[in-house]
Order: C-alpha cells, then structure tokens, then sequence
C-alpha cells in the first residue's frame, strides 16, 4: 500500500503546475494533502472511483486537509475535538481494517510565535487523540509538522535556532509526541544519517535550487507498525508548491495489500518506476536487495489464519484423549450424557479407542498410540471438530509424534483447555488454523447446561461471537454433585484490573493457553510463537494465561521466561484466569506475582476473568482478532472477529 502526503499550498495553483499528472503518474492508494485553500465547490479535480475526503476552513482560501484514496476506509472522522482547531479544517482520519490513517496540518507559530500557546495547546490535544486511536490499532500519522525536529532536519541550524518552525519549545513537543504516543519517524529510521533530505524551501533567494531547505513534512508511525514500511520516499524534485511530496509504501498481509506486488517487483529487479524519487532504501543500500525479496516474501506466508467451518446439524465430532482419559464411574456417567447431549442437537459422535482409559499417571495410553489415534480423526473428512475429553499432564509428548505433513492439509476445530493447550497453541502459532481454548468434552455431560457450555457450542455453530462476563463461579469450596455434573455458583465474578482500576476496550490477536504448558515449549523445537508476532506484527497481541499449579515463586520465574523469550514483543494487553493455587513459600500473592514482571509492560492486565481451570469458563478463540472491554469495576465483555 502505498501512502503520500503534500502540503500544496492552494489545491487550485497546484493543479495549475502540475498537480495531476504527479497524482496518476504515481499510482499511489492514498493521497494526503494538506493547505489546500479550498471549498469542495473550488476546485474541479474528483478523480472517478476514488472516496474523496475534504476537511475546508471556515475562513475561505486558509488551511484545510483532503483524503483521496482508492480503499473505502471503515470510518472518516473530521477534526480533533477541538471548535478552535476544527474549524480551521486541520485534520482528518480514517481507520482502515489494519490501522488508522491520520492527516494533519498542523499551526504555523507564525515568525513572530504569537501562536505558539495555541500550537502548545494542540500539542497536548493532539497526543491525546493518537494515544486513544493507538490502543485500538496501529496509527500512521501524515502531513505538515511544521517543526524541523533534528539539527540534520534543517540547512543552517546554528543560524535558525529559535525561528519559528525550530524553537526548542517546538521541537521538546515533537519529541514529546513521539515518546508519548510511542511513534517512530519513519523516514530517519531507515536514514538516522542522511543529510540533505528537506521537504520546505523558502521561495526567496533560489533556495530550492541551493537546496537550503527543511524537513517538516513527516510519515510517524506506530512503533509496531514499523516494520510494515517497505520504503519511504522523498520526491525532493517535484514541484507545484514550496513543499515536495513525501510517501512511504506499507506491507499490509491480507486486504490492503494493493502495492505489495508492485513493490516486490521494484526490490527482485532493483529498478524503481519512479524517476522522481530523490531518497530510495535500495539506492542507499544496494547490498540488502536479496534480503528485501526473501523478507517481502516470507512476510507473505502464513499471514492469515485459518477459521474451520462452522459447525451444523448433521455433522461429526470426534472425541479424543491426548491427554488423559476417563475411567471414574461418575466421569463416564458425565461423558455418555455429553454424547446424548450432542446426539439430541443432531450431531454424530464417534470416539477414539482410548478416550476411556489410562495409564494411572495423566495420560490415557502410550504418546504414539495417542498421536495415532489424534491423526485419525484429523484425517477423516467427516469430522469437522475434535474435542479433548479431558486434561492430563503429559500431551507434549505427543507433539513429537505429529505428522506435520497430514497436519497441513486439514483445517477443522480442536477444542479443550488445560494440558491440550500443547496442540492448541502448536496448531495455530504454526500452522495458523484457529482453535478453541474451552470446555473439555466432559463439561458437557451437566444435567443441564450453563450458560457458557450453550455460548461454547454457539461459537461453534458461528452463532454467537460476543460473551459477557458472568455473575457467579464455582470455587470449589462445596462438594460437587458429580454425577448431574452442574456447577455450585457460590461466588461473585470480579474481574480485576492491574496497577490501576480504570476501564479498559482493547483489540489484538488473541493468543495463550496454560501458564503450565506454554512455558514448557518456550525454545523447543514447536515455538512458534516468534514467527507468529513476525506475521501478525500490525494487529498487537492479547495473551491469556490459565494458571493451575504454578506456585506464586514459580509463576514470577515462568513470566519472567516468557518476557525473555520474546513472547510479549507488540503485546496489547494479558488476561488471567482465576488461579487454582495461592500456594507461596514467601507469602506472595498472585497479584503481587503479576505486578513482579508485568509492571514495566505497560499495557492493561486483567484477572481473575472467566477463562481456565475454575468454571464457568468463556470460550476463547486462539488466533482471532478479540476485543476486550473492562467497565473498570468488575464486569468485562470479549468479542471475535474472524479477520
């Protein structure tokens, strides 16, 4: 995808030099523009088949912003918030499927500063508006900044210190905006050294020509989104205006990805379309273009997930024991009703040979045994969901037995939550299909179902994509009825927030499993949990952890793992289940556990939410895009969106 910002200072002499055979000679996706003087009515350049965006000043002929671009964006938002700054037509966003595109033109102090209180206040305005769109996805933040930030921004820095455009107050707040709003110039990233490179020229005394110049003109991106910026271009010898217009390219995996082939065709050739370009990665680096072509390509595998069909009446599930099987009296009573259950839905059920054995210590027969008997039902075409009847403690073992070959061919649910956490996680963060961290087969077999077994199947079905937490929990303190198999409900849900109890609405991939699992496939050869962030880099991640057994001491060394390992690189925000253990040799808290690691993170964390070991349990969706929102008292909600 390919974005490219100008301040035209006047939309209608631009086009008059040249404007629109710059506009078609590019083919860019996006066009912003900033300065353009004009009512809707004043200027007649609407390109057919492109959404055309038009933020005018109140005042005529003064300021305003212009979006045209080729994808229909999801949501177009004018202005700020602020009557002052808004009606000078200073901004405009709009929130595509993987980031929100914002366009600015921001106050001139003027030579004498007299506008410098009113640019200090739209500083402080405008960080808190990217902040709020950052924590929904990755922003990119075009347009005239009208500050050189850096000495090397500018030609003669020592003369021009303290002009309008280079005063410290100005560039202090540039600094600020992107350590607050953790944004990345992307055009000193890729060029911390390069001198020259200026986007404003004076028209008084053949400036341009001498190339006395500033860099004011920027590209700032989200720090995770970094890595999307293909190349960023400087088109240094295109006239129409005192400023030149700038671009970046962007490599977005899935649907706005239109300049993706174009740019891959630029890098294999080493030849660029654009003779206009002063400023190129590959001109600068002429030793990296084999690996742009391996990294572009490689960046394009296995970048989407893959969502089994839903489930409907008439289909086969199959259960299996990966983990360990079922043999208690009371257990087999749980899992023949839980087959009655899903036969009266009009579901066919068949079972592996095992699901109703085990070897006495967690595992119910041999690992090849139960890879083998795993690999069946993943083979056979009618089965379109697989459930685990139960955890255990050994599943890993089976990994190592996985035909990886016959694993790639299917795409169908696995579901169960505990120590199948092993093949869960395998199965999506290498092979990218979705799976399901719920109810193990056996929870179905209650007299009569809870709530979260009718949303588990509902999710299942693709009827239900939304679940809310619930208003009580069994803690297990009562005897439980084990035959019915219902839950004793004798506790109030409260979901918990970290650090600081304010509510919270986050969107990311959603990833996780058993604490006590995933930590033992951290560096194996089945971690694929790096190439995961690799793909998926522009959507963040949500991690969820159920812990069952780690001790307050051995939780604080399993996060502190993770974190070493990578795992939390573009995190979004973590979820904890409610804990089956408090045990501590040092009188730790799970809280104060969570606070050991997570505090320098710096992103929401929530526990003690209705996912893992302690029922009733949500059905979290691994690999889908999840919102969470927290009402910053006790009660949450989470959403899926199948992208």
């Amino acid at each position: 995808m390919k974005i490219i910002s100008w301040n035209v200072a006047g939309l209608r002499a631009c086009l008059k030099k040249g404007f629109a055979d710059f506009f078609y000679r590019e083919d860019a996706d996006v066009y912003c523009l900033q300065e353009v003087k004009a009512t809707i009515d004043q200027y007649d350049f609407h390109p057919e088949g492109w959404h055309e965006y038009l933020n005018a000043a109140d005042r005529k002929g003064y300021s305003g912003t212009l979006i045209y671009t080729k994808i229909e964006p999801i949501q177009v938002t004018y202005g700020i918030g602020n009557s002052i700054f808004d009606s000078e037509g200073r901004a405009i966003t709009l929130e595509f499927n993987q980031f929100f595109l914002v366009n600015f033109y921001v106050p001139n102090v003027k030579r004498t500063l007299e506008r410098m209180d009113e640019r200090l206040l739209w500083e402080q305005l405008v960080r808190e508006y990217l902040k709020k769109l950052d924590q929904r996805k990755p922003v990119v933040v075009c347009g005239d900044f009208n500050v050189a930030y850096q000495e090397i921004d500018i030609c003669n820095a020592k003369a021009n210190r303290g002009n309008a455009g280079f005063t410290d107050q100005e560039r202090e707040n540039f600094g600020q905006l992107l350590a607050d709003c953790n944004f990345i110039d992307s055009f000193r990233y890729y060029h911390p050294e390069l001198t020259g490179a200026y986007t404003w020229w004076s028209y008084i005394g053949n400036c341009r020509e001498r190339n006395i110049g500033w860099r004011i003109d920027y590209f700032l991106v989200s720090k995770r989104f970094i890595h999307q910026v293909t190349d960023t271009m400087i088109y240094a010898d295109v006239y129409g205006s005192d400023h030149c217009p700038i671009g970046i390219e962007c490599f977005l995996p899935q649907k706005e990805n239109q300049g993706f082939s174009r740019k891959l065709e630029q890098v294999a050739t080493g030849v660029t379309t654009k003779d206009n370009v002063a400023i190129s990665d590959k001109k600068n680096n002429p030793n990296t273009l084999v690996t742009q072509v391996k990294n572009l390509k490689e960046a394009s595998k296995g970048s989407v997930i893959h969502y089994p069909e839903f489930i409907r009446d008439g289909d086969t599930i199959a259960i299996v024991a990966p983990s360990d099987g079922v043999t208690v009296k009371e257990d087999i009573t749980r899992l023949d009703r839980a087959i009655q259950k899903f036969k009266q839905q009009h579901f066919s059920v068949i079972e592996a040979k095992h699901v109703r054995s085990t070897d006495g210590r967690g595992k119910s027969c041999a690992s090849p045994i139960q890879t083998k008997e795993f690999m069946s039902m993943w083979e056979n075409e009618k089965v379109k969901a697989i459930f685990c009847v139960a955890g255990g403690d050994f599943l890993l073992e089976m990994l190592s037995y996985l035909d990886d070959k016959v694993l790639a061919k299917f795409t169908k649910w696995v579901q169960g939550y505990s120590d199948p956490t092993g093949i869960l996680f395998y199965l999506t963060t290498k092979f990218r299909i979705a799976t399901l961290y719920a109810n193990n087969f056996m929870a179905f077999g209650m007299e009569d179902w809870h709530e979260s077994l009718v949303n588990n199947l509902a999710i299942l079905k693709g009827e239900k994509m939304i679940q809310k937490s619930f208003t009580l929990y069994d803690s297990g303190c009562c005897e439980d009825p084990l035959v019915p198999g219902n839950y004793v409900l004798d506790t109030p849900v409260v979901w918990k927030r970290l650090f600081k109890n304010q509510p919270v609405k986050v969107r990311g991939r959603l990833l996780g499993g058993c604490l006590d699992v995933l930590v033992s496939m951290i560096g194996t050869r089945f971690d694929y949990v790096e190439e995961f962030l690799r793909d998926f880099y522009e959507d963040g991640i949500i991690w969820y952890f159920d812990n069952c057994e780690l001790s307050s001491e051995s939780l604080i060394r399993a996060l502190w793992q993770l974190k070493e390992a990578g795992w939390f690189k573009e995190t979004r925000a973590i979820l904890f289940g409610r804990t089956m253990t408090n045990r501590s040799y040092y009188q730790i808290s799970f809280e104060q556990a969570l606070e050991e690691v997570l505090q320098e993170l710096n992103v929401p964390v929530l526990w003690d939410i209705d996912v893992g070991h302690i029922p009733p349990r949500m059905t979290f969706v691994n690999g889908a895009i999840a919102e969470v929102v927290y009402d910053g008292k006790e009660k949450g909600s989470i959403e899926f969106f199948f992208e």
